[in-house]
């Protein structure tokens, strides 16, 4: 901090006063070398926060259209996951239901298979087999998942 006596600051007090708002730089002022005044610049002004953007937008268009629009495709997106969602649970029941029923159908007659036929019965394996395919004999079957992916990118998926 610089010091200023008092006679100099007296004398040259608006161009010291102009210095320290201009570099806001505070001056000690002394009298026989002890400090009797401080000269600080003033507190910056606090721009009021309303108002200080008022000029700097332009609405270029219908923006409560253009809201309403964006609010109907958010909704219809949130119905279709709604919509998917319960599509799969019902597939996912629908499959559980077959499933319990060919379980249940293939018990019941395994127990009703006459005694001379018994012996031909054979243990059905658990789980889905999926279609019995000869990938050896055809070229347009996928033998794993780097070919199904491939399938689907080239399909547009």
């Amino acid at each position: 901090m610089r010091r200023i006596p008092a006679g100099e600051f007296k004398a040259r007090c608006l161009r010291i006063m102009e210095e320290v708002k201009k570099y806001r730089a505070p001056v000690l002022i002394t009298k026989k070398g002890r400090p009797v005044a401080k000269l600080v610049p003033p507190d910056e002004p606090v721009a009021d926060v309303f108002g200080c953007m008022v000029g700097t937008a332009e609405i270029v268009g219908d923006v409560e259209a253009r809201t309403r629009r964006i609010d109907q495709h958010l909704t219809d997106i949130m119905l279709a996951q709604d919509f998917h969602d319960l599509t799969g649970q019902v597939v996912a029941k629908v499959v559980t239901l077959a499933t319990d029923l060919e379980d249940s159908l293939l018990k019941l007659l395994v127990q009703v298979v006459p005694p001379e036929q018994r012996d031909k019965v054979v243990d059905v394996p658990q789980g889905l087999q999926g279609p019995v395919v000869d990938a050896a004999a055809r070229t347009d079957v996928v033998k794993d998942q780097t070919e199904v992916d491939d399938l689907l990118a080239s399909l547009g998926f």
